[in-house]
């Protein structure tokens, strides 16, 4: 079974990016990522680092500058996620999906999702958003564990999802889970931003969303996670 391990970048997110690499090759999972850029100056920027793509994104969706949450551009960037998710599954059997905005603190998360997606029917493992294990109201599209096969195929094709319409990849993913069978990844483990913070528990990786723009960055540094 081959299994790629992808993100997505451009030039404004480049150093979240980085530091992301960096927190997996501390942890020995060197050039563990594909890297997917959405511009060639974020291509450029990773200098020499072997496991970058430029993706065929057309001109009008060539979105450079940092954005801030579901404002401005956003959505034109987060689009790019179904177009290198779709390429990915087209060439392998599994895809896993990290934002950039992730450090992470044990590479035991690989053996882990290997052993929870087991079961053949399973279509998705995914982040939980909410703060209980129970809360089935909101996904986290930042972290994805996905099956190739017919059913995963079509939901991330990017001809199937209207950039003019989607405000948020996140939206799109919670709108249409039903098509999909997908189990929650443990909180304690896989913690959004805000439970890391309320709970502080020893997971395998840090997302840092619930933080708008810069303020990420500030934290990891407070958090001695930013390690660029």
């Amino acid at each position: 079974m081959k299994t790629v391990y992808i993100t997505l970048t451009n030039k404004g997110y480049i150093e979240y990016t980085k530091n992301c690499i960096k927190s997996l090759s501390m942890l020995g999972r060197e050039c563990l990522l594909d890297v997917y850029c959405i511009d060639k100056e974020a291509y450029n920027l990773l200098d020499d680092y072997p496991n970058k793509y430029l993706l065929e994104v057309p001109e009008n969706e060539k979105i450079k500058e940092f954005q801030e949450f579901r404002k401005g551009n956003w959505n034109k960037v987060v689009y790019q996620k179904f177009r290198c998710i779709y390429q990915a599954l087209l060439e392998n059997d599994f895809v896993y999906f990290t934002d950039g905005d992730i450090v992470y603190k044990n590479d035991r998360f690989i053996n882990d999702l290997n052993n929870r997606i087991e079961d053949d029917e399973i279509d998705l493992l995914i982040q939980n958003d909410k703060q209980n294990d129970e809360d089935d109201s909101e996904l986290c599209s930042g972290v994805m564990f996905i099956r190739s096969n017919d059913k995963t195929k079509k939901f991330f094709n990017p001809e199937n999802i209207d950039i003019n319409f989607i405000q948020c990849d996140q939206i799109y993913v919670n709108k249409m889970k039903k098509n999909l069978k997908y189990e929650k990844l443990p909180l304690r483990k896989y913690p959004n931003g805000l439970y890391h913070r309320t709970k502080n528990p020893n997971g395998y990786l840090i997302h840092y969303n619930y933080l708008i723009g810069n303020d990420k960055k500030l934290l990891m540094k407070k958090d001695n996670n930013w390690l660029i």
